[in-house]
């Protein structure tokens, strides 16, 4: 498992647009803790993880595209 800035700095990315891929659902990942009902996601966002599957899903799709 990876986290935001893990996975940002992988793809070359900024942490921000993770988060977007991840609220947006292109990106699955999972929470570590349960989040509070008083809390937004924004606050939640250190308690991401990212499957390295996933990052290496984006990273081939990439390579494709680049070779097109």
């Amino acid at each position: 498992m990876l986290t935001v800035k893990e996975v940002a700095d992988r793809l070359g990315v900024s942490p921000s647009t993770v988060y977007r891929w991840v609220d947006d659902d292109v990106l699955p990942a999972t929470r570590k803790r349960k989040p509070s009902a008083v809390k937004s996601k924004r606050n939640l966002r250190g308690s991401i993880e990212i499957d390295e599957t996933h990052v290496i899903a984006i990273e081939n799709e990439h390579r494709l595209n680049e070779a097109a």
